[in-house]
This record gives C-alpha cells, structure tokens and sequence, in this order.
C-alpha cells in the first residue's frame, strides 16, 4: 500500500511539473544572408505567425505557421543582409501570444 502511495505521489508531482512551465520560450535566428532567411523554434503547434523585417528603412512581412513541433521558417525573397552597415530589427508576433524580437547593429565596413 506505502509502495503505491509513493508511486502515486511521484506521478502527480511529474504532472505538475510538465503543466506548469514546460513550454519553451521562442527563439529566432537568421539562418542565410542571401535571401534573408529566418528560423524559429518554440512556437506553438500550428501558431500563425506574422514576421516582420526592418531593413534600410523598409518594413517586409512574411506570413507562416508553426509547425506542430513550433518550427518555422521565412524567407524574404529578393532580401539580402551584408555583414556591414546594417540596422536589422526582426519581430515574430504569434497569433497566441509568442513573441520574440531582434535587434541587430552592424558596424559601418569602410575601405581604407
């Protein structure tokens, strides 16, 4: 009886711990400079996600979903990102509330 108390009580708290603050955060990353292309983990299964690029003054948006393991991609077509002189902020905006935000300052490459 003692052992099936024990057992019981050890599932409980492994329940508990997996409702309570498993789910991973988002996170974003630039996976290729030509074409702009962005990934993205963490997402929930199937979320839609709006994601925007400011880039030289311009605003791009992509549409996409997560998929059900909270992966996505976008690539911006026709989008390219030097390793110089560039102020990049990337936003993934989920329609169930995941968010992340990235904000890139590149040094200024001048010839000498």
């Amino acid at each position: 009886m003692v052992k099936n108390i024990t057992c019981m009580a050890g599932v409980a708290l492994a329940l508990v711990g997996v409702a309570s603050g498993a789910t991973p955060r988002p996170v974003a990353k630039i996976a290729d400079l030509t074409p702009l292309t962005l990934t993205g983990t963490g997402f929930k299964p199937m979320e839609r996600v709006l994601v925007y690029v400011e880039l030289r003054g311009e605003t791009r948006i992509r549409k996409t979903r997560a998929t059900m393991t909270g992966g996505l991609t976008a690539a911006f077509t026709g989008l390219s990102l030097g390793r110089c002189g560039n102020d990049v902020k990337l936003r993934f905006v989920g329609s169930q509330g995941s968010r992340v935000v990235i904000e890139l300052h590149q040094p200024d490459c001048n010839d000498r």
